[in-house]
């Protein structure tokens, strides 16, 4: 469970990372599918909670995963995997429902998809089935 959880939480915040670093230098992001991902990551969601950056909320979210999943692994955990669970498993739920909704403004407002967006989705959807499997 936990080695799932580190390698789709740093998968996540890498995407998450690229995002904010073409963001924050004006670059261009180039899509795998041949369309506009500048489109969905400048739009008017791309800061939906608290004006936060979505990129920024997925590098943190992303990291915490990663974090709490690498620290039990190791057995550096003082608490152990299964206090840990039930609060991973909240958080990781308002991940996942906050990705469906980002993918339905994709399909549906703006009707424009970002690769990157749609791997970042995916990993807090696969993340927070992994936890839920835990339980």
């Amino acid at each position: 469970m936990n080695v799932l959880l580190v390698l789709f939480a740093l998968g996540g915040l890498a995407v998450s990372s690229y995002i904010y670093s073409k963001k924050r230098r004006h670059e261009r992001l180039v899509c795998l599918m041949h369309k506009n991902c500048d489109t969905v990551v400048h739009s008017r969601y791309s800061a939906l909670l608290f004006g936060i950056p979505n990129e920024v909320l997925g590098m943190i979210y992303f990291g915490l995963v990663a974090v709490v999943a690498v620290t039990v692994l190791l057995g550096f955990s003082s608490i152990g995997i299964f206090q840990l669970v039930p609060a991973l498993v909240v958080i990781g739920g308002v991940a996942a429902g906050f990705s469906v909704v980002l993918i339905f403004i994709q399909a549906k407002i703006l009707r424009e998809w970002c690769d990157y967006c749609l791997i970042s989705a995916a990993a807090s959807i696969i993340i927070f089935l992994v936890e839920l499997a835990s339980v």
